[in-house]
């Protein structure tokens, strides 16, 4: 590992030349500070962006790094006043002139460049001082990014991934910490697709949120969720707490209750020698209720300027119904085996509790660290009952979980060169889980497993950043894993597997006239959940059985990427290479059983192409989003290689209306077209989704209302084919409603626990 740092200090990070710092105010005609303004550092000769920050809330601005030789151009802008071109100057103080037509409210300009191009090909969406403020909530907020799929809080990305968020540095534990934002509490929004070393190994996407700054003292806030499709849900939180500049108390509690009916027709053709076998499973109506009661508390101490240290307790109850009604029909060649009423139930009760602690300290602007500690403790009880056959029998199962986490990380930051930041650390986690599944009657094979993970990485990421206006990163994860899986019924099973794996990443961006380029390379590690590392069997119906795969891998994903950034223009380009896949695969196991189960599917490529638009006009903002991507999917059929080419295309348009300062109004429609994940292919679904908010009393009260899936398309429908078996699964889910959101604010939220998590195996428990 020091070889490597001195080859990377070597060749990449040049020694340069002395900087300077430029600094100054904005200020109206009336004498007033200007935040949020935009100050963009450019050259003289030809125009080409330099480097750029925000003024703070009174005002400020700092650009440091700065060739003192090169001659620049200051460009001030911000909404509502006229842009300003002028010489920069040592203290320089800047008043911009009011220039804006006002119509019901709206403050109206031509400005229309939301984005820009951060450290590392990142893409910074600007929030404060943009129509974006008006958004209805922050959820909404991050749809803006260019390349976020999915609708409400589910968040993918293009590439593929599911973003980690992390709000002010601290990583956000579940979607309700990003709920709590209100969009005129954020300052810019970073999207990054191919983060560095510093980060987890499964990370694939960060999402970075910076707030503006706060005051202090008490704040109360409470928000309430209802919405209404078949059955009905609501979601309540309330969160509290007091801060000042050296003590932060913050505590939460939210109750959720989400009732859903869906309907789905699972049917599987099986040839067995000359045998066509067809098995059907038709469920009319499935209920299922979840409910869970969240709550945590945090406590921030900050002593000194050079240290801080904080905890924080997350607990919650789950419990999960699950019934299917009637009728419930099972079919096997045509014959009906199975109809009647109330086949099937469950019924999941989980306990969670969580405790992470940090602490940071400061030794210079140049050198500091940080050190996190999570500990997890989980239980879960499962019972499941099957009522099936003309005869009315019933299969009984029941699941217990035990679950265990520690993990601690230490990460260092050094400035070693000039322009250059070395950040580097070591990360140990150890998980333990405990699975019991009992069947009665003894149709399959119990389980009492013991499954340990112990894994131990060292990284080191450095970057390097040119005064001209150019910048590259260098980063490398070493991991060390070793696991223990033991079932001590199913025949003693005994598992033992020790690995190593180096995940490197690396990129380089510049500029060219107004456009800004990145060229990156990442890889990332994506590890299975224990869930489908159990060995154990889980009986579905008398067709039909899942099954864990302990000798299952981890997947491992290597991606080339470019963007570009150009006035309203975003583009992505990206080839990714996948090796050992985790893919769900289906098995005939006898004469009438078939298996699910997982597996690693060597070879998986694709490429990625995706245009992203947008532009303001008066109160009206439109983003319009355009996708392709095509497949390369190598796997075995009949002991031969067949490889999957299909393509699919993507396109999502949004329009946004802000009526008042107060009261807005946004559509969005996104297609997806067919496509191939693994063995499967998937059917093309159409989402429209509409919402009208209103705000009150200085923002502290918003209402809104929204409906959703108006088209009544966001069904899933998929076939795949696993040698001589073929599966079709069409599940019409419950999309479709209308919900209402009020919020309510009495002071907002001063600040954020200051901790993030130590490992990224939090979610796969």
């Amino acid at each position: 590992m020091r070889e490597l740092i001195l080859v990377i200090c070597l060749v990449v990070l040049p020694r340069a030349a002395c900087s300077q710092v430029l600094e100054g105010s904005v200020y109206d005609s009336k004498g007033l500070p200007i935040p949020w303004a935009n100050v963009i550092l450019l050259t003289r000769k030809d125009s080409v962006y330099i480097k750029g920050c925000i003024t703070d809330s009174v005002g400020r601005y700092q650009i440091t790094d700065i060739h003192p030789h090169v001659p620049y151009l200051l460009h001030i802008s911000c909404i509502g006043y006229k842009d300003k071109w002028t010489a920069p100057e040592p203290a320089q103080h800047i008043q911009l002139d009011e220039a804006s037509q006002t119509l019901n409210e709206v403050v109206i300009t031509g400005r229309n460049n939301f984005f820009s191009e951060g450290k590392n090909g990142t893409i910074v969406l600007h929030v404060a001082g943009t129509p974006l403020e008006h958004e209805v909530n922050s959820m909404d907020l991050l749809h803006q990014l260019p390349g976020i799929l999915g609708t409400g809080d589910e968040l993918s990305t293009f590439i593929g991934d599911k973003p980690d968020i992390y709000i002010n540095g601290k990583k956000a534990q579940s979607m309700n910490e990003v709920r709590q934002l209100a969009p005129r509490d954020i300052k810019t929004v970073t999207l990054n697709t191919n983060p560095n070393a510093e980060y987890s190994s499964s990370t694939g996407a960060v999402i970075l949120i910076t707030t503006r700054q706060k005051n202090t003292g008490w704040f109360l806030s409470g928000e309430t969720f209802l919405r209404q499709n078949h059955k009905f849900s609501h979601d309540n939180t309330l969160t509290m707490g007091y801060n000042n500049s050296k003590l932060s108390i913050n505590s939460k509690v939210e109750y959720s209750d989400y009732r859903q009916k869906n309907w789905q027709d699972i049917h599987i053709l099986a040839i067995d020698g000359n045998n066509i076998r067809n098995y059907w499973t038709k469920t009319n109506g499935k209920k299922w209720s979840w409910k869970e009661l969240m709550w945590s508390v945090s406590i921030d101490y900050t002593p000194s300027q050079h240290q801080s240290l904080g905890i924080k307790y997350d607990g919650n109850y789950d419990k999960t119904i699950d019934r299917k009604i009637l009728p419930f029909t099972q079919t096997l060649n045509d014959t009906v085996t199975t109809n009647q009423t109330g086949s099937s139930s469950e019924n999941d009760i989980s306990h969670r509790h969580y405790i992470n602690g940090y602490y940071k300290w400061k030794a210079t602007d140049k050198l500091y660290g940080e050190m996190y500690v999570d500990y997890i403790f989980s239980t879960g009880n499962s019972h499941q009952y099957v009522l099936e056959g003309n005869n009315y029998k019933m299969t009984h199962a029941w699941t217990g979980n035990d679950n265990r986490l520690f993990a601690v990380t230490l990460k260092q930051h050094a400035g070693i060169l000039p322009h250059t930041q070395l950040v580097f650390g070591e990360e140990y986690s150890r998980l333990r889980t405990k699975t019991h599944l009992i069947y009665t009657p003894h149709l399959l094979d119990n389980t009492d497993s013991r499954n340990t993970e112990n894994k131990s990485t060292g990284f080191i990421s450095i970057e390097y950043h040119h005064p001209s206006g150019w910048s590259a990163y260098a980063g490398l994860r070493d991991e060390y894993t070793w696991s223990h899986y033991y079932n001590m019924i199913e025949n003693g099973t005994d598992e033992k597997l020790n690995y190593n794996t180096l995940l490197p990443s690396a990129g380089v961006s510049w500029k060219t006239g107004i456009a800004a380029h990145s060229l990156t390379f990442g890889s990332s590690a994506i590890r299975p959940p224990f869930s489908i590392l159990n060995g154990s069997s889980v009986y579905v119906n008398q067709f039909f059985y899942q099954e864990g795969n302990p000798r299952l891998k981890a997947q491992y994903n290597y991606r080339v990427q470019y963007n570009l950034q150009f006035h309203n223009w975003n583009i992505i380009a990206m080839y990714q290479y996948i090796h050992n896949s985790i893919q769900n695969v289906v098995y005939q196991t006898g004469t009438s059983t078939i298996e699910s189960t997982f597996d690693n599917i060597r070879n998986n490529s694709g490429l990625r192409l995706m245009v992203n638009w947008r532009k303001t006009l008066a109160s009206f903002t439109f983003t319009t989003t355009a996708g392709y991507i095509q497949h390369f999917i190598k796997f075995p059929v009949n002991d031969i290689q067949k490889t999957v080419t299909h393509p699919q295309f993507y396109f999502r348009e949004t329009a946004d209306w802000i009526v008042t300062s107060h009261c807005g109004m946004n559509a969005d429609y996104e297609y997806t077209g067919k496509s191939t994940n693994g063995f499967y292919q998937t059917n093309e679904m159409n989402v429209l989704n509409a919402r009208v908010y209103h705000t009150f009393c200085s923002d502290r009260l918003q209402l809104s209302l929204s409906a959703n899936d108006l088209l009544n398309k966001n069904h899933s429908y998929y076939h795949g084919t696993f040698g001589l078996i073929t599966v079709f699964n069409h599940d019409f889910s419950d999309h479709r409603s209308v919900s209402f959101d009020l919020t309510w604010k009495i002071n907002r939220m001063k600040k954020s626990y200051g901790g993030v998590s130590a490992s990224d195996d939090l979610n796969r428990l």
